[in-house]
């Protein structure tokens, strides 16, 4: 039996940005650095990505670049099927659910949410907030210190099978694990802060590419100055 496992679910028919997870980034497509951080992570046994079943041929290319990941096809809309299906090939202790358009996710994140996960006594563990956001799906604010795109979840395996045999609604199904936030015990805890370091003046064109990734983000009040 693994401790851990990771279940990232993937799909390439986004709405908004079809295709995204595939598109480069910094030269290689943009799912390798999510994945990167998965299998860097010291804490986990075992990484499932959980595509629609119809999907399935077109991530069969990643075993290429990571074989031994998992790539496990299940209901494209029932999410939570999906990974308790997938959750029962390896009948893990622990679950971590993570998305996989999370392309700055780090190893770090993942393996200090599973730390405090095995310290706290609950049956879910996030690093981002308890909302169950059906009436404001657009809301992106964290209830710690932990921005978006860095969201881990970390639940158990009975905590995953109770919801898979009790969540009737649509949005339960679809988004996973609000059935536990609504009737576990749960908590929210900060992975860490992210801070700025180095070399941030410009002398040569790769210092003005960082400064001017930096600025974009101070402009678009992704990065805020805490006094």
């Amino acid at each position: 039996m693994s401790r851990n496992i990771i279940i990232a679910q993937a799909r390439t028919t986004s709405s908004r940005l079809p295709g995204k997870i595939f598109k480069k980034l910094l030269g290689k497509p943009a799912i390798f650095h999510f994945l990167d951080a998965c299998f860097e992570a010291e804490t986990i046994d075992k990484v499932i990505l959980a595509v629609p079943d119809s999907q399935k041929k077109e991530f069969r290319f990643l075993t290429e670049e990571y074989p031994d990941i998992l790539v496990f096809g299940g209901d494209e809309e029932d999410v939570l099927s999906r990974f308790a299906k997938a959750a029962e090939m390896f009948e893990p202790k622990n679950i971590v659910r993570l998305t996989s358009d999370c392309f700055l996710m780090q190893y770090e994140v993942i393996d200090e949410c599973v730390r405090m996960f095995s310290e706290s006594n609950v049956d879910y563990l996030t690093n981002y907030n308890l909302k169950c956001s059906e009436d404001d799906p657009d809301n992106y604010e964290s209830l710690t210190e932990t921005p978006d795109g860095f969201c881990v979840e970390v639940f158990s395996s009975k905590a995953l099978k109770d919801a898979h045999a009790n969540a009737v609604e649509k949005y339960d199904r679809e988004h996973v694990t609000p059935w536990i936030k609504r009737n576990k015990k749960c908590v929210a805890k900060s992975s860490g802060r992210l801070l700025l370091s180095g070399k941030l003046s410009v002398d040569t064109e790769e210092d003005f590419k960082i400064v001017e990734a930096a600025l974009a983000l101070f402009k678009k009040d992704r990065i805020k100055v805490d006094l």
